[in-house]
């Protein structure tokens, strides 16, 4: 489950993280559909360059329907999705460990840190 460090006394961290379990439940019950169609709005299927992806849609994809083991497994397998992504973020490609900040870094450096 997505762990969310938040104060729990705090009814707006409260709601925050309301929010976030609500976001991960509906994105655990995607259908196949839904799920082929998010990974292919990404932009990752379709374009080797990072500055064509949806980082937004990422985002949501890893903290959402990738959480689900069998949604992981399949973008695993049967696409390119995380064997793209793992390779921009691989330090002797020089695609990630070489961009200046900018909105790319914004949206995927917490991605790396968590755990």
């Amino acid at each position: 489950m997505l762990m969310i460090r938040l104060n729990r006394h705090d009814p707006l961290d409260r709601g925050q993280m309301l929010i976030q379990q609500a976001k991960l439940r509906q994105g655990l019950a995607l259908d196949d559909r839904q799920f082929i169609q998010m990974i292919n709005d990404s932009g990752i299927i379709l374009n080797r360059d990072h500055t064509k992806w949806n980082y937004e849609l990422i985002v949501d994809l890893l903290e959402g329907p990738l959480m689900n083991p069998k949604r992981l497994d399949e973008a695993l397998k049967a696409t390119k999705f995380v064997r793209r992504l793992l390779a921009f973020f691989h330090p002797l490609n020089g695609r990630f460990s070489l961009i200046r900040r900018s909105r790319v870094c914004h949206f995927l450096s917490p991605l790396g840190r968590q755990d």
